[in-house]
């Protein structure tokens, strides 16, 4: 189970490091410090500590996982609902 939790870290890392390569230069820094793990495999041991010292070679950051993977993208997804303007919402029935 180790090593099969472990054969992930190199793709994962970079996938991470080629996506931040990609954000606004200045927002890289900031992006960053604010590395957030969801899903199931957030909650692999080690992995946010793994991602952080791979950061280290670019400068630093901070990788955490999300507390309640299950919901984290429901939750997220209703805080934009939330937010959004009453004319951005569409009747669903006719």
């Amino acid at each position: 189970m180790k090593r099969a939790c472990e054969s992930l870290l190199p793709p994962i890392t970079e996938t991470m490091l080629d996506l931040l390569s990609r954000v606004e230069p200045e927002f890289q820094e900031k992006v960053q410090k604010n590395v957030i793990l969801a899903g199931g495999g957030s909650q692999i041991p080690g992995l946010a500590t793994a991602l952080e010292k791979a950061l280290g070679e670019f400068g630093g950051g901070r990788v955490r996982a999300v507390e309640d993977f299950v919901f984290a993208g429901s939750n997220g997804s209703l805080a934009i609902a939330t937010d959004a303007p009453e004319g951005d919402w569409e009747p669903l029935s006719a």
